[in-house]
């Protein structure tokens, strides 16, 4: 299984600095680009994609956006798998 640590790096910058952003937010492709305090950001050709496709009205939406795009590409956790057919994320069944 591949871990998503590029995609967590981009949405910890976002939190981190405002000025970052603010940019992934009005130019997400510009801010991949140029990376975060010098450091690029090593994404898949997908990843990239799916940054620079996003149209979200504040960083928390961005943010939650990327990470339901993680969870369809890893799939269900193993709780989830546990349960039976009629519980689980479509039902917003929370395991906590």
């Amino acid at each position: 299984m591949r871990a998503y640590s590029e995609l967590e790096r981009v949405v910890c910058a976002g939190a981190i600095s405002e000025s970052f952003r603010r940019q992934l937010l009005t130019d997400p492709s510009k801010a991949l680009q140029v990376g975060y305090m010098g450091q690029p950001f090593r994404l898949t050709n997908e990843e990239m994609r799916f940054l620079a496709g996003l149209q979200a009205r504040d960083f928390q939406e961005f943010a939650s956006q990327v990470s339901a795009w993680l969870q369809s590409q890893l799939g269900p956790t193993r709780d989830e798998r546990s349960l039976p057919s009629y519980l689980g994320p479509r039902y917003n069944v929370s395991l906590t």
